[in-house]
């Protein structure tokens, strides 16, 4: 990893004042990947199925190096890698292509600590096909054999639930269960493996790439069952009146035209990632523990997260977690307020409303500092 690694984002070069705590949101795009996209506009914008041509030939590779990289980085094959706009994206397209596999009464599996986007399309699909959604604590209590699909997150975005993948694993296999991972957090702080789930999403907007591009990695056991949920050109080989065949790859989950600009700059998003933070997650360990015993230092703050966990979640006795977030950001400082998306945790565990600082390889002591002295020489919003 450089020395300087902020020198790589040119945010902090044209907003001296810039202090951003919020990346479990969105991490930060580096120069080399937003140089990708503009490579893209600039001196190739052509529609990625023209393939007779020498731009063609040179953006199909490039996609294809970007395929190969995401799944390298979970362990799984490039045919097992479907593009998609994020982690949205991926976990709707797996609960609409596995739905068929569900049976009225069967079993859908939930983590309390879910994000929404990982509650909300199996709630979808367990009332349209009669299933029911087993809320759960602690996943492994509630395998049975009615079980079919669980669905949680390696790494959630607020409160961590730690599962012991191991034991998880051992369950999944003697029901015969479907095990769908949403990785949109862990990817950037700790491993994920296809070998421990069936189903991994992720989105390069986490893993400092672009928006508006993502995966939904399938096992190619199960992918090889499935059916496209959306339909378009480029995923049909041939066709009749009435009649078609779905090409004989994941290329059939890709209808349509790809992000073809995100995606070049996620391939490239990839490989920084790789040179630069794979083999350095310390340092952002040490900059988050660093804001957590600062903030539990703080008068009527209290922190909700754990020390291990990845983000630090607090709040205010007194003061509501919006006002402060926005005095914050008032001050060029980001965070984040809210409920975090994670609607169900509350049924666990009384965070309501709670501020979240999120850390990336660019963030510094120094910023913790100002946020810190921030947070007690705030007057105008202490008086509220």
């Amino acid at each position: 990893m450089q020395d300087n690694i902020r020198d790589e984002f040119s945010i902090f070069e044209l907003d001296k004042k810039f202090i951003y705590f919020d990346s479990a949101s969105g991490t930060l795009k580096p120069k080399i990947v937003v140089d990708e996209i503009n490579w893209f506009y600039n001196l190739a914008p052509i529609n990625i199925h023209s393939m007779n041509n020498k731009k063609g030939v040179e953006i199909f590779k490039k996609i294809e190096e970007t395929r190969k990289l995401a799944g390298e980085l979970v362990g799984a094959y490039p045919e097992e890698v479907i593009f998609t706009s994020g982690t949205t994206d991926s976990l709707n397209k797996a609960a609409n292509m596995i739905s068929k596999a569900i049976q009225k009464d069967d079993e859908i599996i939930l983590s309390y600590y879910n994000h929404i986007s990982n509650i909300l399309p199996w709630e979808v699909v367990a009332k349209k096909n009669g299933a029911k959604i087993i809320y759960s604590k602690n996943i492994i209590d509630d395998i049975n054999s009615k079980t079919k699909i669980i669905a949680f997150s390696q790494m959630n975005n607020t409160i961590e639930q730690h599962i012991n993948m191991e034991r998880l694993l051992k369950f999944v296999k003697k029901h015969n269960v479907i095990l769908v991972n949403d990785a949109a957090q862990a990817i950037v702080h700790s491993e994920v493996l296809i070998s421990e789930a069936d189903v991994i999403a992720y989105s390069g907007n986490k893993i400092y790439g672009p928006t508006g591009t993502g995966v939904l990695i399938i096992k190619k056991e199960l992918l090889h069952l499935l059916k496209p949920s959306t339909y378009g050109g480029s995923q049909i080989s041939v066709m009749e009146e009435g009649e078609w065949t779905y090409k004989d790859s994941n290329k059939k989950f890709e209808p349509g035209t790809i992000n073809t600009a995100g995606l070049v700059g996620f391939g490239k998003a990839l490989k920084w990632f790789d040179e630069n933070v794979e083999n350095n997650k310390d340092k952002i360990k040490i900059v988050k523990n660093y804001f957590y015993e600062k903030i539990s230092e703080l008068k009527d703050f209290k922190i909700i997260s754990r020390k291990a966990d990845s983000n630090v979640v607090f709040s205010h006795k007194k003061i509501n977690s919006q006002d402060i977030v926005s005095y914050l950001g008032h001050k060029d400082i980001y965070l984040r307020s809210g409920e975090h998306c994670a609607k169900m945790l509350k049924k666990i565990i009384d965070t309501r409303s709670s501020i979240r600082a999120s850390f990336g390889i660019y963030n510094t002591k120094e910023e913790v500092d100002k946020v810190i002295y921030e947070l007690k020489n705030g007057d105008s919003f202490l008086s509220f």
